[in-house]
């Protein structure tokens, strides 16, 4: 069970590197609101405008308060049975200050 848990992981990182970053803009989702949030959120958009139906938000919780998020279908999925989906990663990916959370990936697949 641990290996097929650690394909499936390094299947959806390299999807993550092979299919989102190259073909979507990923940018944070500045509020306007006065406070301070630990949530950050990001549009995961296609630079396919046929695709419009495929851009996403992926919410993180700075202090891993709870765990990111993402509204792909495959992420509302994984919510449940742990695991991050492809737009997730890339998100994490690309963020210095939220790439450490990639090691969750890591630690639940023990």
């Amino acid at each position: 069970m641990r290996e097929k848990a650690s394909y499936d992981r390094d299947t959806r990182i390299s999807r993550a590197l092979r299919d989102v970053l190259p073909k979507y803009d990923i940018k944070e989702v500045i509020e306007t609101r006065g406070s301070v949030s630990d949530l950050v959120k990001f549009r995961v958009k296609s630079k396919v405008p046929e695709k419009a139906l495929s851009d996403y938000e992926v919410v993180v919780s700075r202090e891993w308060k709870v765990p990111p998020s993402c509204n792909c279908p495959d992420g509302a999925r994984r919510a449940s049975v742990a695991g991050y989906c492809k737009h997730t990663i890339a998100v994490l990916l690309t963020n210095s200050e939220l790439s450490c959370q990639m090691i969750e990936l890591y630690l639940r697949d023990n």
